[in-house]
C-alpha cells in the first residue's frame, strides 16, 4: 500500500497530540485555520496506523461532505480513488481499515447510526449541532479491539447553535456529574495557522475584517470564545435587569404569552406593566410532555388568572390538526369555564421582535431624556431560568439580525428558545406606554371575549346592510 504523506501545521500537530491523550478533542476558533484539513487527515492517518479500525467524518449535509472533505481528500491523496466506494461513501483501505463520510441534517436521522462502531468519530463544524445529537453519537464511538481507545474529534467556530455547550465543556471547563475533566482537550485555532490559505488567498483576512458586526468579527478573526462573541442580547445585565420580586399593584395590566409544545417544551410567560410603560416578567412556566388540559389547569391555578387583560399565542396555536381537528386555540377556548383561555394571535415578526426586545433591554448610551431599560425579570427561580435563556441566545449565522432557533435538550427544558419566543410575543403585542389604556377596572377574560364577539356581530351586520340591494331572487343569494 502506498504511504500517505501528511503535512501538518504546528496547531494541527498539537491537535494530533491531544487526540492521543484525550477521549474528546475540539480543534476550534477562528475561521480558516485549517481545522477541516487537520480533522480528515488525522483520521486517515490513524486508519493507516491502526489496521482493521474504522473512522467516520460527519457534516450536517451531504453537499458539505462532498465539497469540504470527499473531493479534497481525493485531491490531497489521489491514490485513494481506487479504494473509494462512491455509492456507500466509504473508503476501504487495503489494511482492512475504513473511513466513512456521513451526514445528519435532522435529529431522527441519528437512528441510522445506532449500533455502529467507530474507533474515531469526527464531526466537522460541530457548532451547527445540538449537544444532544453529539451525545447520542458518542454511543457509536467505541471499539472491541484491545489496546485501542476510541476518540471523538471535533472542529468548530464560536457562535452558532453549539456555542454554549462547546464553551461550557472546552473553554469554561464546567462539567456535570457524567463528565470527566481528563476526557476533554481544546486546541485554539487562528486564521494565521493556515499558511497555505494566507499564501493563496491574502485577501481572506481582509474579508473577515470587513464583517460589520463587531462581535462576529471578533469570533471570525480571533476565535474569541467569550460569551459576547455569540451573544445576541449583549445589553443583558444581572445587576440591571433582575429585580427583587414585589407585590404587583392591582391596577397594573397583566397578560401572558404562550408558545405551544409537547415533545418540544411548552412555555408560558406572565407580564405586568406599570404606569410608565415598564414591563416585568413575573412568572415563567416551561414543561415538556404536558397535555393541553394540563397546561390550562396549571395556568388557571394562579389567583390572577381572571384578571389577565390579554393572552397571546404563537400562530401555531391556530393550525388545524392533521385530521382537520380543532386547533390549540379552539381547544383552549372550549375548556371548562374555570380554566378557559381565549388566545389572541401574537405578532411573530422575528426581525422586528428581536429589535423590540433589544430596544426594551437597552440601558446604556441612550438618547437624551430617554430612560432604560423598559423590561425587567423578577429575581426568583423560574424567572431566572428565563433570563438565562435570553443570555444564551446567539446570532443566526445566516441572518445576523435574527436570533438562532435552538431546541431544548432532553435534560434541560430551559436550554431552548421558548423563553425568548414568549418574551418576543409578549412585548410585540403590547405598547411601551399604556397610560391611555389604564383604567380602574381591568376586564376579565370573559369580558374581553364578549367585546370581541360584539365587534364580530357588528361587522356581520354591516356586511348584510351593504349587500341589501344585491339579492338575486332567481339564484337565491347575494350577487356580491
Amino acid at each position: 500500500m502506498q504511504i500517505a504523506k501528511f503535512t501538518f501545521s504546528e496547531k494541527q500537530t498539537a491537535f494530533e497530540a491531544a487526540v492521543r491523550d484525550h477521549a474528546c478533542c475540539l480543534y476550534g476558533g477562528a475561521r480558516g485555520g485549517g481545522k477541516s484539513y487537520g480533522l480528515r487527515n488525522l483520521i486517515l492517518k490513524r486508519r493507516l496506523e491502526y489496521p482493521g479500525t474504522h473512522g467516520v467524518i460527519f457534516r450536517r449535509t451531504y453537499e458539505e461532505l462532498e465539497s469540504n472533505h470527499i473531493r479534497k481528500i481525493m485531491s490531497e491523496h489521489p491514490w485513494l480513488k481506487k479504494y473509494y466506494k462512491k455509492q456507500e461513501r466509504l473508503l476501504e483501505l487495503p489494511n482492512g481499515s475504513t473511513l466513512e463520510f456521513c451526514h445528519c441534517r435532522y435529529g431522527d436521522e441519528l437512528e441510522l447510526y445506532q449500533g455502529r462502531e467507530w474507533e474515531d468519530l469526527g464531526i466537522d463544524e460541530v457548532g451547527q449541532w445540538p449537544e444532544e445529537w453529539v451525545q447520542r453519537l458518542r454511543g457509536s464511538n467505541r471499539t472491541s479491539k484491545p489496546g485501542l481507545s476510541p476518540r471523538m474529534l471535533l472542529t468548530g467556530n464560536p457562535g452558532g447553535l453549539g456555542h454554549q455547550w462547546m464553551k461550557r465543556i472546552f473553554i469554561s471547563k464546567e462539567y456535570n456529574k457524567r463528565e470527566k475533566a481528563e476526557d476533554y482537550a481544546f486546541v485554539q485555532a487562528f486564521v494565521q495557522d493556515n499558511p497555505a490559505l494566507m499564501d493563496n488567498d491574502p485577501e481572506y483576512l481582509s474579508r473577515l475584517e470587513a464583517e460589520p458586526n463587531e462581535l462576529l468579527r471578533r469570533a471570525f478573526l480571533y476565535g474569541d470564545w467569550d460569551l459576547q462573541a455569540g451573544q445576541f442580547f449583549s445589553e443583558l445585565s444581572r445587576d440591571v435587569h433582575l429585580v427583587s420580586p414585589f407585590k404587583i399593584p392591582q391596577h397594573w395590566k397583566r397578560w401572558f404569552a404562550y408558545d405551544p409544545g409537547y415533545n418540544h417544551p411548552a412555555g408560558v410567560m406572565w407580564f405586568a406593566q406599570d404606569e410608565d410603560g415598564n414591563a416585568y416578567v413575573y412568572r415563567w412556566y416551561c414543561k415538556r410532555g404536558k397535555r393541553l388540559d394540563q397546561i390550562a389547569s396549571s395556568i388557571a391555578q394562579y389567583e390572577d388568572f381572571n384578571t389577565l387583560y390579554q393572552c397571546v399565542g404563537g400562530h401555531d396555536c391556530w393550525n388545524k390538526g392533521r385530521d382537520g381537528g380543532p386547533s390549540i386555540a379552539d381547544q383552549l377556548s372550549q375548556m371548562p369555564a374555570e380554566m378557559r383561555i381565549h388566545l389572541v394571535k401574537a405578532n411573530i415578526d422575528r426581525r422586528g421582535g428581536a429589535e423590540e426586545v433589544r430596544r426594551r433591554l437597552a440601558w446604556q448610551n441612550l438618547p437624551p431624556h430617554t430612560k432604560g431599560p423598559r423590561i425587567y425579570f423578577f429575581d426568583k427561580e423560574d424567572c431566572r431560568k428565563a433570563f438565562e435563556c435570553m443570555v444564551n441566545m446567539t446570532y443566526n449565522p445566516n441572518n445576523p439580525e435574527d436570533v438562532l432557533k435552538v431546541d431544548a435538550t432532553t435534560s434541560d427544558v430551559n436550554s431552548g428558545d421558548e423563553a425568548y419566543d414568549c418574551l418576543r410575543y409578549g412585548l410585540m403585542s403590547w405598547p411601551t406606554s399604556a397610560k391611555h389604556q389604564l383604567s380602574d377596572h381591568v376586564p376579565t377574560v370573559d369580558e374581553v371575549r364578549m367585546a370581541r364577539y360584539q365587534k364580530h356581530r357588528e361587522k356581520r351586520k354591516k356586511r348584510r346592510l351593504n349587500r341589501k340591494n344585491g339579492w338575486d331572487d332567481t339564484l337565491g343569494r347575494f350577487l356580491n
